[in-house]
């Protein structure tokens, strides 16, 4: 007979929501109310990252839609190929895409995009948190009523 002795611990029911659950090839993303919502076709997950195939993402807060045909989750930063982001004002195709989730910036390279205005390509891009768009080497089309 065991002389050993257990301490009960008291469970708190905790009813916050997780901050992502993840299932059958959905993800949601909370932050006291669901943030971001998508699907995938593969998710790899790994000690310090996750990998995604096939990402497609709705942001339901700031109406902004993304896809990547491959991407990698690291921290606080994520890389993706073959990238499409989109929202009220434009949408933008790009080869290779970073976007750093505390500076809440999104820069890449090759890219094209199209607006209501104007329409072109160029060798690199940045989106600031106020989705304006900085790029260099840049040729774009200006759309004219005739």
């Amino acid at each position: 007979m065991s002389t050993k002795t257990y301490k009960s611990v008291k469970h708190k029911n905790n009813n916050t929501l997780p901050l992502i659950e993840v299932a059958n090839g959905t993800f949601k993303k909370y932050n006291f109310v669901l943030e971001i919502n998508g699907t995938f076709k593969k998710l790899n997950i790994f000690k310090n990252y996750y990998e995604f195939n096939n990402l497609y993402a709705n942001d339901i807060v700031k109406q902004e839609k993304y896809f990547a045909k491959w991407a990698l989750k690291n921290n606080n930063v994520i890389k993706a190929k073959n990238a499409t982001y989109k929202n009220s004002d434009y949408i933008l195709h790009s080869k290779n895409v970073i976007y750093y989730e505390v500076k809440k910036a999104l820069s890449g390279n090759d890219f094209n995009f199209t607006s209501g205005k104007a329409k072109g390509k160029g060798k690199y891009f940045k989106i600031d948190r106020n989705k304006n768009i900085y790029a260099k080497n840049i040729i774009y089309y200006i759309k004219v009523k005739k």
